[in-house]
């Protein structure tokens, strides 16, 4: 018969020692799986205790941060974590090759390539390519900024999420997360504002 301690182990298994490879975007396949199957299995409940509380006792993270990876998992797959086990991969990467994998394999100058770590190297070789394909693509990008009118929409339909997470009562770590990211957000705008102010249009 399963006990308390049984399930206490298992979170062991996720693990604080985990949570610093996952904090360093190392989470491997096994630890997010792990972290989905005690979400939707409600097993954290025979500790008497809530998903958010057992996210931070024995995983080390937040629950924002756990569900963060369970969706990265939904959207991405195991394969993203596979390929990042062999080869730095951001998931903006991934989603631009995202056809060029199928399960186990990827796609690399039209041949299958089996993720593996004999095959590392030119895996590597492959995602380095698609790296700096994207570090061009993105400052081609800067060279054109966006209008304002662009921006206050953006600031404005950030605000209006933000606001949405706005309930009574607020789990402790939402709310401290939430509190920390609107003081940036003013100490931010403030600086900018400075800014701003300090290039003012020229005297007519």
């Amino acid at each position: 018969m399963e006990t308390p301690k049984d399930w206490v182990d298992f979170g062991s298994k996720i693990g604080r020692q985990q949570a610093f490879a996952v904090i360093a975007n190392r989470c491997t396949a096994s630890q997010a799986l792990a972290l989905k199957q005690m979400k939707e299995s409600r097993a954290y409940e025979k500790l008497g205790l809530t998903f958010e509380q057992f996210c931070i006792e024995y995983v080390g993270l937040s629950r924002s941060q756990v569900d963060r990876i369970i969706a990265q998992l939904d959207e991405l797959g195991e394969s993203f974590y596979h390929l990042r086990e062999l080869a730095p991969l951001s998931p903006e990467a991934f989603r631009s090759i995202a056809d060029k994998v199928d399960g186990e394999t990827i796609e690399i100058d039209g041949v299958k390539v089996p993720i593996t770590p004999e095959n590392a190297p030119k895996i590597r070789t492959a995602i380095a390519a698609l790296r700096a394909s994207l570090r061009d693509a993105r400052h081609i990008n800067r060279r054109y900024s966006p209008p304002v009118s662009d921006l206050r929409l953006r600031l404005d339909a950030l605000v209006d999420d933000a606001a949405k997470l706005i309930r009574f009562p607020m789990p402790t770590v939402e709310h401290g997360n939430l509190i920390e990211m609107a003081t940036r957000a003013v100490d931010k705008w403030t600086r900018l504002l400075k800014q701003v102010e300090n290039c003012g249009p020229p005297n007519s």
